[in-house]
């Protein structure tokens, strides 16, 4: 009978989360590239830009308020792999480069996880940039096949709880085909 207490309270509070979640970031769109072999959602209110800075897509923010000096934004980024190479192989290869190409970066977090069936990756780290200063950035990584797909999360420190379950919401709708 306990047992069978807890997992009800277990769904109803797992209900709750989803629901509150929910009304966070609202119904998602979804964005799909038959090319690079993939989809994700996104909210309807952010601006999508293909082809952008080399990225496949990304994805911004609307401004909070007038003056508004960063939008917060999701960017994807593929590259194509030899058969054979692995998530950790594509991992320690992105994460590399972010400490050799990024000032002071700051490694917070660093887990493995599974999105949609997919083995995935992922990093949490801040870095100074030279046009808006620290940023936070939630970075995931995902091999499918022979596709390597970078999702990049960012916002200001003091802004990136607020669309940490945004950002995570759209990671997880991440879809490889």
């Amino acid at each position: 009978m306990f047992r069978k207490k807890s997992v009800i309270t277990v769904l109803v509070i797992m209900g709750l989360a989803l629901f509150a979640a929910g009304i966070a970031y609202g119904a998602l769109t979804t964005y799909s590239n038959k090319t690079e072999k993939f989809s994700i959602g996104y909210p309807s209110d952010w601006s999508k830009h293909e082809g952008y800075e080399g990225s496949v897509v990304m994805f911004v923010s609307p401004a909070e308020y007038e003056g508004d000096s960063f939008s917060e934004n999701i960017n994807v980024f593929t590259s194509d792999l030899p058969s054979g190479y692995t998530l950790s192989q594509y991992y320690s290869l992105n994460l590399d480069d972010v400490k050799q190409n990024l000032k002071g970066v700051k490694i917070y977090e660093q887990k493995d996880l599974t999105i949609n069936g997919i083995p995935a990756k992922y990093v949490i780290y801040t870095y100074e940039s030279d046009s808006v200063g620290t940023l936070k950035v939630l970075q995931y990584f995902i091999v499918y096949k022979t596709k390597g797909y970078v999702i990049t999360c960012g916002a200001p420190p003091d802004n990136y709880q607020k669309y940490s379950d945004t950002f995570k919401a759209i990671a997880n709708s991440f879809k490889a085909f």
